[in-house]
């Protein structure tokens, strides 16, 4: 009898050992499961997030520095203009004068050329 309670001893072991392995792989499933990967989706969110608010803030500052881009050629091609009044001026010699059209093509060409790099910049 001595050597069949040892054997007996030795599967409870062996039993208690397998049940206890199986134990903890469930309990490492399961934190898998419930708290490993709700952590990295929840991780992954905040980045979208952050990533969005980092484009947004992007995407406001191009539209205020070509807004303001924008306004300096309008204010360049006036300048351009009233400084070729001065010079050519048809119906008078000063400021928002009729132009010829040679001139005034000019002054047009050179505030779209700065529009145009304003866009090339800012978009």
């Amino acid at each position: 009898m001595g050597i069949k309670n040892k054997n007996n001893n030795i599967d409870d072991y062996l039993k208690l050992s397998i049940i206890g392995g199986m134990a903890i792989v469930a309990l490492s499933i399961a934190y898998y499961f419930v708290i490993f990967i709700p952590q990295k989706e929840s991780q992954k969110v905040e980045l979208q997030k952050e990533e969005l608010r980092i484009n947004q803030e992007k995407e406001e500052k191009n539209t205020s520095a070509l807004k303001t881009c924008l306004y300096q050629a309008e204010l360049s091609a006036s300048n351009y203009w009233n400084k070729s009044c001065k010079n050519f001026g048809i119906n008078k010699r000063e400021d928002d004068c009729t132009l010829p059209q040679y001139n005034a093509d000019a002054v047009s060409a050179s505030k779209k050329n700065d529009q145009e790099q304003c866009y090339k910049l800012y978009r």
